[in-house]
């Protein structure tokens, strides 16, 4: 199966809000007494079984839901595509004959084929945002240190998160709360309404004109929904000149990360041929001076911060395009690649630690497509109460 790298059947608590709920689970997260592989079956073969659940893991079971399996993905989580040389491709059937994307592709493709109501995911660049953009799902990824990343095998530990996946809201509001519940972090369980909404106008034009279209309009009725006007929030209000600038601040990051994940890799370890190539771009990187790395990071963190406040929303790009058939991703990361505009469109949520959820609209050309919302870092809540006010018209949304 191109889905399921193990099946299981994890009962939980007999009661709880997520009760009679079934949930996947990505391979990056442990699972007591089975073996994690990151993607990777000669990996897998290496490792002990798991001696406990990942954190997220046993909240979910221990909120009534069930266990249905461990899911595909892109090996170590580094990858967009979610095309695995080990088990192949997923499938997306909300858009049949493409890819889900990545690195979370399993679990997103259990969610769209509905074998499941919700998923666990790990989100580094859009590894949940982008899937749920070509699934037509609703992706949460978290406020970093909202959601416990206790149990899962880290790509870029700052900028790694735990999230969600979901058809139905009402089922991805009660999960996020199950997971959210334990580390308030200060947040009061009163979720505020969001009153402005922004947007950043240079990360919309590299967008196909179809896709630019249906996102505008699905910004404007957002606007609608919130009783407030889109305003525009240029680049250099961050201290970025270009998108190309926001993609080599939040690479730089991630790589000198990523250097140190795999480090420790044994050498005879098989690998895929994209893992391969990703692994020696990294090694072969231009080592940036991190101090002014970490300063820029802080400047930008800040200043979002700063503007969205308590009641503003992010409405982002999530994707470019709809999603493209199997076999025809390229790795190419050159100026107007689509690897580079998916980080670029993801960057932001990372580098800030702010939450983003990823809401489908009304799709182009049949195929599936996502809005990003991002909040202040900490408002999770008024992501998920963004989602609530939505609920009922998430089809035009």
């Amino acid at each position: 199966e191109a889905i399921w790298i193990q099946r299981l059947n994890r009962v939980g608590a007999t009661n709880g809000p997520l009760h009679g709920r079934s949930f996947a689970v990505k391979d990056l997260f442990d699972i007591q007494g089975e073996r994690r592989g990151c993607g990777n079956p000669h990996w897998r073969q290496r490792q002990p079984p798991s001696g406990s659940n990942a954190t997220a893991v046993q909240q979910l079971l221990d909120a009534g839901a069930i266990c249905f399996g461990r899911t595909t993905m892109d090996e170590f989580a580094f990858g967009l595509s979610g095309e695995s040389p080990w088990t192949g491709c997923p499938p997306n059937s909300a858009a049949p004959g493409c890819i889900t994307g990545g690195s979370s592709s399993g679990s997103a493709a259990a969610v769209a084929e509905a074998s499941v109501d919700l998923a666990l995911g790990s989100d580094t660049g859009g590894s949940i945002r982008v899937p749920a953009s070509w699934c037509g799902l609703l992706g949460w990824r978290p406020s970093h240190g909202a959601v416990s990343v206790q149990g899962l095998q880290r790509l870029a530990p700052s900028l790694d998160t735990t999230g969600l996946f979901s058809r139905d809201p009402q089922v991805l509001l009660a999960a996020a709360e199950v997971l959210l519940s334990p580390n308030r972090h200060g947040q009061s369980a009163e979720a505020p309404a969001p009153t402005r909404l922004y947007w950043i106008p240079e990360l919309w034009t590299d967008l196909e004109r179809p896709v630019r279209s249906a996102l505008i309009k699905s910004s404007e009725q957002l606007s609608q929904t919130i009783h407030g006007e889109i305003e525009a929030l240029p680049l250099a209000t961050f201290g970025l000149k270009d998108p190309q600038q926001l993609q080599a601040l939040f690479q730089a990051i991630q790589w000198d990360e990523i250097a140190a994940t795999f480090a420790a890799l044994p050498n005879d370890l098989p690998l895929g041929p994209v893992l391969e190539r990703n692994l020696a771009m990294v090694q072969n990187r231009s080592i940036s001076a991190q101090a002014q790395v970490i300063q820029h990071r802080q400047h930008v963190r800040d200043t979002l911060a700063t503007l969205l406040g308590d009641h503003g929303l992010l409405a982002q790009p999530v994707t470019p395009c709809t999603a493209p058939a199997i076999g025809s991703f390229s790795l190419d990361r050159g100026a107007g690649s689509l690897v580079g505009q998916l980080i670029r469109l993801n960057a932001l949520a990372g580098l800030t630690g702010a939450p983003e959820l990823s809401m489908p609209t009304g799709g182009v050309d049949n195929k599936p497509l996502g809005l990003g919302l991002i909040a202040s870092p900490g408002c999770d809540r008024l992501l998920l109460q963004t989602l609530e006010m939505c609920a009922g018209s998430l089809a035009a949304i």
